[in-house]
């Protein structure tokens, strides 16, 4: 099999990482008074971890979506425990809901009004699916039309925050042994990762596309076999990257794909 070429989104930086470094521990950041993020899709899987990073970087709010309320539940407690052991009070709100419709994120402004003053500093747009349980296939007459328009409105729609993080994939750059909606799908948020960063940089607004390595989540359990066997970066990787780019805004990344294999320390010092 041959190497996969430079470009594809793994090894932009000399050194890459399967765990969390010291250099991104999350625990050893403290977030500014009032920090308010919203995870979707974070009743399981990386956007558990995603929102269990922050609450350990001590964030002040955190408001966790899935389509399982019983999920959600379970992660809040867990959320308050993590800021309980840190001496600190975090304020966690959860909405139950299909993320690849629009009204949901409709109600999660809502639920920012209400109860955070609408105040949103980090959006992580975590939401997504390789696809429905048809099988894995990356030929066109085998994927339906129905599955093509739901993977990539639930892969590709979201809101905004000051710093948006919408989780990519390696997937955008493959085209053998890639399901086609999957890898459709997140081309086009990679590409919308740009036009926002594009067209709201005077407002300050720093968006970028993060793959979060390959995780043996309930998706990769889903992959076939032989492709099993590349998922070996630790699941709460995604996360402490998530927050080592969210403590302070990051705006030479902003419209950029990034990997959370990557070291952070060398990849910042590419920025100029």
């Amino acid at each position: 099999m041959q190497a996969p070429p430079v470009h594809w989104g793994r090894n932009f930086t000399p050194t890459v990482h399967h765990d969390p470094t010291p250099a991104i521990d999350p625990s050893k950041v403290t977030l500014p008074p009032g920090f308010t993020i919203v995870v979707t899709g974070a009743g399981k899987g990386i956007g558990e971890y995603i929102a269990k990073a922050y609450a350990k970087a001590r964030a002040s709010a955190v408001i966790i979506t899935s389509r399982t309320a019983k999920d959600l539940e379970r992660v809040k407690g867990e959320l308050e425990q993590i800021a309980s052991s840190n001496g600190v009070e975090i304020n966690v709100s959860t909405l139950a809901g299909d993320a690849s419709r629009e009204e949901h994120y409709q109600q999660i402004k809502q639920l920012l009004a209400t109860e955070h003053d609408s105040r949103l500093d980090v959006l992580v747009n975590n939401a997504g699916t390789i696809g429905s349980n048809q099988g894995f296939t990356n030929k066109l007459p085998e994927t339906s039309s129905e599955d093509m328009e739901w993977i990539t409105a639930l892969n590709y729609l979201g809101p905004v925050g000051k710093t948006i993080i919408n989780v990519s994939s390696v997937g955008a750059f493959m085209t053998s042994n890639n399901p086609i909606a999957y890898g459709i799908s997140k081309v086009a948020l990679n590409r919308l990762t740009e036009h926002v960063a594009e067209n709201y940089v005077d407002e300050g607004l720093v968006c970028l596309a993060l793959h979060p390595g390959g995780v043996m989540s309930d998706s990769g359990s889903r992959v076939p076999e032989f492709l099993q066997a590349m998922l070996k970066d630790d699941i709460t990787l995604c996360g402490a990257v998530c927050v080592w780019l969210s403590k302070e805004q990051q705006p030479w990344a902003s419209g950029r794909f990034l990997a959370a294999t990557w070291d952070m320390q060398e990849l910042e010092a590419t920025k100029d």
